[in-house]
């Protein structure tokens, strides 16, 4: 991918390390997956959102600073319509982000379509147990295979900080994707098959 920057012509590639980026000058840059998570976790910090159910309002922050607070009330019907319905969209359809294979989409989609008509808003894990996705878990391989002590938990702090966009950049990389089809690989092979469960 080509991009232009300070007047400069580059060139990224993606490594087993993380990201490299060739000037047509020949100056380089290596980005390892640390950097790329610290720096997106940085972007994040600048705007947040906080969102009221009760009062029905989001507040908006820049930097820490209160700078727009929306209230749900202040729209008319048909806007508090669209903008449910494009919630229901990001909400079922991040659930699919970074997920190539086309059955694990479907199956991640209804499972949130599930939850949600069960009037849950996510999933529900035991009391005390933190949370460790798909992601950090393979962030955290890769790292290790690289001589890094990293574990699931220390990515996950850093994860949840970033936005979907960002964690789906993170999930392109090349290695962390290759990770995260092996842990699957992995647990479809711990799901006792249908004659197994016969017997028991």
């Amino acid at each position: 991918m080509k991009s232009a920057n300070m007047g400069k012509k580059h060139l990224t590639t993606r490594s087993e390390c993380g990201i490299m980026v060739v000037s047509m000058d020949g100056w380089t840059e290596h980005r390892s997956i640390d950097e790329i998570i610290e720096k997106e976790r940085i972007m994040a910090r600048r705007i947040s959102r906080v969102i009221d159910t009760e009062q029905g309002i989001v507040t908006f922050r820049v930097n820490g600073a209160d700078v727009l607070i929306a209230r749900l009330d202040n729209y008319s019907p048909s806007i508090q319509r669209r903008l449910t319905l494009h919630g229901l969209s990001q909400k079922i359809g991040d659930a699919a982000a970074g997920i190539t294979d086309a059955e694990e989409i479907c199956r991640t989609l209804a499972s949130v379509e599930d939850m949600l008509q069960a009037g849950k808003w996510g999933a529900e894990r035991a009391p005390g147990k933190p949370r460790v996705t798909l992601l950090a878990e393979a962030i955290a391989r890769v790292k290790q295979s690289l001589g890094q002590d990293r574990t699931p938990g220390d990515v996950q702090k850093k994860l949840d900080a970033m936005d979907r966009k960002e964690k789906a950049e993170v999930r392109k990389h090349p290695a962390v994707r290759k990770a995260m089809e092996d842990i699957r690989a992995e647990r479809a092979k711990s799901v006792p098959d249908d004659a197994v469960l016969e017997d028991l």
